[in-house]
């Protein structure tokens, strides 16, 4: 019961915020992406090789202007990560191999500076994201 009521403040908690989004922004930029995910391990974690899994994200994300020059740029994006990975040897009792393949709803919290003008333009930002897991598979 506690993890039915866990997850409902975590839906109501990721509604509200996408909710807050829409109406407060001066612009909204629907994102979509190509992902490219892999895992570094040092050698106490003993995996032998590892591949890249090809994943993808999608999101919204808004800019709230807070003088001429800065912005509050929150977002919402759901994010797929994950590897392939290997491990012992082929022709042992021990070999074994894994794709795992996350997925996320990251919640980024931008904060970016924009050069003022017309035509070409700077900008730079930086921040904090929360990213919780919500779906995924190993195989």
């Amino acid at each position: 019961m506690e993890t039915k009521t866990s997850n409902m403040k975590t839906v109501l908690a990721i509604s509200l915020y996408f909710l807050l989004l829409t109406f407060y922004t001066n612009a909204q930029v629907l994102k979509a992406g190509f992902n490219l995910a892999n895992i570094s391990v040092t050698n106490d974690g003993d995996v032998d090789e590892n591949k890249v899994l090809a994943s993808f994200q999608a999101g919204i994300s808004g800019d709230i202007r807070l003088t001429n020059i800065l912005y509050l740029q929150p977002g919402l994006i759901f994010s797929g990560k994950g590897s392939k990975t290997t491990e012992g040897d082929p022709n042992g009792n021990t070999w074994y191999q894994a794709t795992t393949n996350p997925f996320y709803v990251e919640i980024p919290v931008n904060l970016v500076f924009k050069t003022p003008g017309k035509g070409l333009r700077f900008f730079a930002g930086a921040g904090p994201y929360l990213g919780i897991g919500i779906a995924g598979k190993i195989k």
